[in-house]
């Protein structure tokens, strides 16, 4: 969610940008409570993984919508809920990831927690670059990147699933 849309464009104050960008936090807690209630039920930490890219994907197809208005609440609102929605997907996402990546990897478990982190980081600084080369229209930029990389998550999420197909689970401290 990028400052510059919301500040520049929306002339939204920087306490009001930081609020709105704050809320994202919450989705990503409510997308965690949700895939731990799921774990706690024996879900697979693949359907647990499937569900977040599912529900990221829908969040940025629901940028779409956008064209229809060029109304500035809305546009602002729906990038919101797509953000969002994008951030509650990520929750589901993010911890499958990390204990699959230990139990994967046991023996370099620290190392590869470390590459994953590494990776996250360099993928954000790409997706910035990527945003900031639609300059002159930073919204088209926002969704075109954002359906991009959610497909890039899907067809990652297919290779790893059918590369390391174990019975991995969040385990439970007993």
């Amino acid at each position: 969610m990028s400052s510059f849309i919301y500040i520049n464009m929306f002339g939204l104050t920087k306490i009001t940008y930081s609020i709105v960008y704050g809320t994202l936090a919450i989705g990503y807690l409510v997308g965690n409570y949700f895939m731990r209630k799921l774990n706690d039920k024996s879900f697979h930490i693949n359907n647990l993984i499937y569900i977040g890219a599912v529900i990221s994907f829908i969040g940025s197809l629901i940028l779409l919508v956008i064209p229809i208005s060029e109304n500035y609440i809305f546009t602002g609102s729906v990038i919101c809920i797509s953000f969002f929605i994008m951030r509650l997907g990520f929750g589901f996402i993010s911890s499958p990831i990390q204990i699959g990546t230990i139990n994967i990897y046991k023996e370099i478990s620290g190392q590869a927690l470390g590459f994953v982190t590494f990776y996250s980081f360099v993928a954000s600084s790409i997706v910035s670059y990527w945003v900031s080369l639609y300059q002159n229209n930073p919204i088209t930029g926002v969704i075109i990147v954002s359906l991009i990389l959610n497909v890039i998550i899907f067809i990652s999420f297919l290779t790893l699933f059918f590369l390391f197909k174990n019975n991995a689970k969040i385990k439970k401290n007993e």
